[in-house]
């Protein structure tokens, strides 16, 4: 018979700190993603926004959700529900039209506990003249 040591709790592996990337149709989403894990693993430039959400393990106890929102700014059940579970909000937003009205619509309908860990990604901001990024 094995003899166990009390003094050492048994290994848990604990839940995945799962880190929602958000933002409306083409925002940079993928881009960034790429960008954090250091490799181009999310396709860029794609013109569709009716995909499910994507999850991908970082292999460091993090999970990055990619989370779709239509061209309409809307959110359907399953891209909801992976946003309203998630740890952590990263939220795209393009800087030619930064937290415009419908992102902002948006927003306000998600659990005020994501704000607590969230931040705003304006992506796409070396486009813009530096008068314009100023106003951003």
């Amino acid at each position: 018979m094995p003899v166990t040591d009390l003094r050492t709790p048994p290994a848990v592996d604990p839940a995945p700190f799962r880190v929602a990337i958000a933002g409306e149709f083409n925002s940079g989403k993928s881009s960034l993603i790429n960008l954090l894990l250091r490799q181009p693993v999310m396709p860029v430039g794609v013109t569709w926004s009716r995909q499910p959400p994507i999850s991908l393990a970082m292999g460091n106890g993090i999970t990055l959700v990619e989370i779709p929102i239509d061209e309409n700014g809307h959110l359907d059940p399953a891209a909801r529900a992976e946003l309203e579970s998630a740890d952590m909000l990263i939220w795209c937003t393009m800087a030619q039209r930064a937290w415009c009205l419908s992102e902002s619509d948006l927003i306000e309908t998600l659990p005020p506990r994501l704000f607590h860990n969230a931040v705003i990604a304006v992506m796409r901001s070396d486009l813009l003249s530096a008068d314009a990024r100023e106003k951003v």
